[in-house]
Formats: C-alpha cells, sequence, structure tokens
C-alpha cells in the first residue's frame, strides 16, 4: 500500500486485517511539519483522533488520556471507544514529532488483552 498525501500535504497510509469479527487498523501519518516540542506534537495527535471519531462513526468515548509509556522520543495517548453499531473500541496514538501512528482494534471483548496490548503497543519509529 502507498502513502497518499492529506489536505495539509502529509502522507498517510491506512491499513486494515479483520479476524473473525476484530478489525485492526493501523494509520501511519509522515508529518509535512515536524515538531520538534513532543507536547505541541501530541495536541496534533490528540486533534487526528478527535476527527477519526466521526470517520468511525464514535458515539461514546471515555476521553483521550495520556498512556504510560511516553519516553523522551516519543509519546503514546489512548481512548476507548463505542461505535453505533455498539462495538467496542481501543484506539492508540503514537507521535515522535516527524510522524504519528493510530492503532486500533474494533471489537477489543473478542481479543485477549496480552494480545491487544502487543498490537497496541507495536508502533516503532524508524528514523525521522
Amino acid at each position: 500500500m502507498r502513502f497518499r498525501k492529506t489536505k495539509t500535504g502529509d502522507l498517510m497510509q491506512v491499513s486494515e486485517c479483520k479476524e473473525n469479527d476484530v478489525t485492526y487498523g493501523v494509520i501511519a501519518i509522515k508529518l509535512k511539519e515536524a515538531y520538534t516540542n513532543l507536547a505541541d506534537a501530541e495536541t496534533v495527535l490528540k486533534h487526528f483522533m478527535l476527527q477519526l471519531q466521526s470517520i468511525f462513526a464514535i458515539v461514546h468515548t471515555t476521553g483521550i488520556h495520556a498512556a504510560p509509556e511516553e519516553t523522551g522520543h516519543k509519546t503514546a495517548i489512548v481512548d476507548y471507544w463505542q461505535d453505533v453499531e455498539q462495538k467496542d473500541w481501543k484506539v492508540k496514538g503514537w507521535t515522535n514529532g516527524y510522524s504519528m501512528a493510530v492503532l486500533y482494534i474494533k471489537n477489543i471483548g473478542l481479543v485477549p488483552v496480552a494480545k491487544e496490548d502487543c498490537f497496541l503497543n507495536g508502533a516503532v519509529f524508524a528514523g525521522r
């Protein structure tokens, strides 16, 4: 799958995979504008995740909060959603200021927590 440009000039790639009644998804974005301050990059990531809620027909959310995986080089935020079909989601966003990744699992009740964490913690940023 190839990257495509967003309206703001960022490069974005979207990929989904279904396993039984569970959907695993990844949205990867190479930012046109780099953010050297991680707090600024996290704000952009939060805004993006809020925009995704309408795209995925999300009707309930626990609210975005910081994930404990923050390091000096990248930060993570997490949210739990429920869509119009009453499917529960777990969504985790990552950024290093140069790239962002949003990983999600739709229908998390059918996924063992260890597998869920393994997938959602799988964001790796290679270089800038």
